[in-house]
């Protein structure tokens, strides 16, 4: 029986050193969590809350675009975006788009899916292909750079090819414009 009893008051003794080294522990983040308030309030941004993002929109965009090279495109998809406009005038985005590409006059269709990152007035978006031909059908790869105001995009890019093809019907080089109209909120 006092064996028991000694099992239990250690174990009790225990749970009550671990349980107030918790605490301790829990108090030490608070007061760093605190100590970095404090940090940003006297860095002259009034307020430990100002860097975060102040307005984050998240959207469903249809996104129209035109693409230029040897021959014409025109694109349609549908993009999940995620954009933050900061207090202090910066934004960035990012979008997550599926789509199909059309050449009318050679008949070329080419479902695709694009991720794009803007940071500010610059871009990237990396599209992933698959061009369904007459003759053929291929996947490419094409990564684009450009600039971007708003939801107006400027952007050049080349394919990547994963096998040689025929380039009289598709673009190796190529200057797409794009523009992303927001239609429903995304909650």
């Amino acid at each position: 029986m006092k064996s028991l009893l000694v099992i239990l008051f250690s174990l009790l003794l225990h749970i009550n050193i671990f349980g107030q080294i918790d605490s301790i522990q829990v108090k030490m983040r608070i007061d760093s969590i605190e100590k970095n308030q404090e940090k940003w309030l006297h860095r002259g941004f009034g307020s430990p809350y100002e860097y975060p993002p102040v307005i984050t929109e998240s959207t469903i965009s249809l996104v129209p675009e035109f693409q230029m090279g040897s021959k014409p495109y025109f694109s349609f998809s549908i993009s999940k975006d995620l954009l933050k406009l900061y207090r202090k005038g910066g934004f960035s985005a990012k979008n997550l788009a599926l789509g199909l590409e059309y050449n009318h006059q050679n008949k070329i269709f080419a479902p695709k899916i694009a991720f794009s990152q803007s940071i500010f007035f610059v871009h990237y978006r990396l599209n992933a292909l698959y061009y369904l031909t007459k003759v053929n059908d291929f996947i490419a790869i094409r990564p684009e750079i450009g600039f971007n105001f708003n939801r107006l995009y400027l952007s050049f890019g080349r394919n990547i090819f994963f096998k040689q093809i025929d380039l009289n019907t598709i673009n190796k080089w190529s200057i797409s414009a794009y523009y992303y109209f927001p239609i429903l909120p995304w909650k």
